[in-house]
């Protein structure tokens, strides 16, 4: 099944489990292997966030998008990792979800919550649940009323047959370009970083993504910066900002809350901060922007990315013959443009990235006790002498 029509048919499978089970449905993508194989794509934020009203306001509480986080993240995944089958839990709003694992050879690839709502049986007042959150809007209580009400059975049923779509959908592609992509991705802290920082929003922090990587922050920020060509603490900032930028043009919160949510515990510190890189104060870029909530987004189009299509490329063949020169004859360009756009956007040339992807493939093999002589012909070195001087210069140095 090509990448179009997969795609439809995984939004499909959602779409239906929703309509079954009443419930709404995203998709928390641990692994980028669903984007990779392009059943999700980076636009898709309705999909990938709870994106119902009463979910909003949760976010739009001082810390309430960090405890979101914590409570999708650690303990979501701790979850899931432990069961096969999907579970029903409460979110720390209170409000009732179903975790449905996808799995590949045993490792989570993605974790699809089918959620938020509340259960038939439930007799708790709307006025009580608010009150644990201390939200007592009116909007508030008009988005927890709005919220569907659910048959718990209806809605595990609902999930048992969406995991068994999903894991079918999956199944049908390419294994080994699934396990080399789990490969690479489950080896680069670089990799493991950037989902890391796109999944905590603004809360991330050079110390805090260090600790979730269990390495220390010199060491992340090293790799970081080698693999991408920017520092990790310039990509976070650049991250912050970015969503500081959208809470504000939304203006449903305090520059107060807008700092907690982007991870400032003082409101004056993210004044500095936004202004340095904007020129503006929070509140002046509030009012530059009166209506641009309201405003549909403009997706531009925009050139095709090359250098990602050639790291894709090298993903799924580096360890069989390969030629940069027939790489960018495929893809209609020339081996130095190709190289100089690779370059810019990874700090490496093309050669250097493939025999960075084969040592990291043949330290993983060693590790596990293959034999070196066939973890350097499965990696697709010519040698073990080259296998090793391989590792030495891209992985243990």
């Amino acid at each position: 099944m090509n990448a179009e029509p997969r795609r439809a048919h995984f939004l499909n499978l959602l779409q239906a489990a929703s309509a079954l089970s009443g419930a709404g449905v995203c998709v928390y993508d641990c692994t980028g292997l669903m984007q990779h194989l392009g059943l999700l794509q980076s636009a898709d934020r309705e999909i990938r966030h709870h994106g119902c009203a009463f979910c909003e306001h949760v976010r739009d509480l001082p810390g309430g998008r960090e405890r979101c986080i914590v409570c999708d993240l650690d303990e979501g995944m701790r979850l899931a990792e432990q069961a096969e089958e999907p579970l029903t839990r409460r979110c720390h709003a209170g409000l009732t979800e179903c975790l449905v694992p996808i799995r590949f050879e045993g490792r989570t690839a993605a974790l699809v919550f089918l959620g938020q709502c509340r259960l038939d049986s439930e007799r708790r007042p709307e006025s009580e649940s608010l009150s644990l959150l201390g939200m007592d809007s009116r909007e508030a209580r008009e988005a927890y009323l709005a919220l569907p009400c659910c048959d718990p059975e209806r809605m595990r049923q609902s999930a048992l047959l969406l995991q068994a779509a999903l894991q079918e959908t999956l199944s049908r592609a390419d294994p080994d370009e699934v396990r080399a992509f789990l490969l690479r991705n489950e080896y680069s802290l670089s990799a493991k970083a950037l989902r890391l920082i796109g999944n905590l929003s603004g809360v991330a922090t050079v110390k805090e993504a260090a600790r979730r990587l269990y390495v220390s922050p010199a060491v992340l920020s090293r790799v970081f910066l080698k693999e991408n060509g920017v520092s990790l603490k310039e990509y976070i900032d650049m991250s912050r900002l970015s969503l500081a930028r959208r809470l504000l043009r939304e203006g449903r919160q305090s520059v107060a809350a807008v700092a907690m949510n982007v991870g400032f515990q003082d409101a004056g510190a993210f004044q500095r901060f936004f202004r340095k890189k904007t020129g503006l104060t929070p509140g002046r870029y509030r009012k530059a922007h009166p209506d641009a909530a309201a405003q549909p987004a403009l997706h531009p189009v925009s050139a095709p990315d090359w250098a990602q299509a050639a790291e894709e490329s090298l993903a799924r063949h580096y360890a069989s013959p390969f030629r940069v020169a027939a790489l960018a004859r495929q893809l209609g360009l020339s081996p130095d443009h190709l190289n100089r756009v690779f370059r810019k956007r990874t700090g490496m040339t093309l050669t250097a990235r493939l025999w960075q992807l084969r040592a990291q493939h043949a330290y993983v093999s060693l590790q596990n006790g293959t034999a070196p002589a066939q973890a350097a012909r499965e990696a697709g070195f010519p040698s073990v002498r080259s296998m090793e001087n391989n590792i030495r210069k891209y992985v243990t140095a």
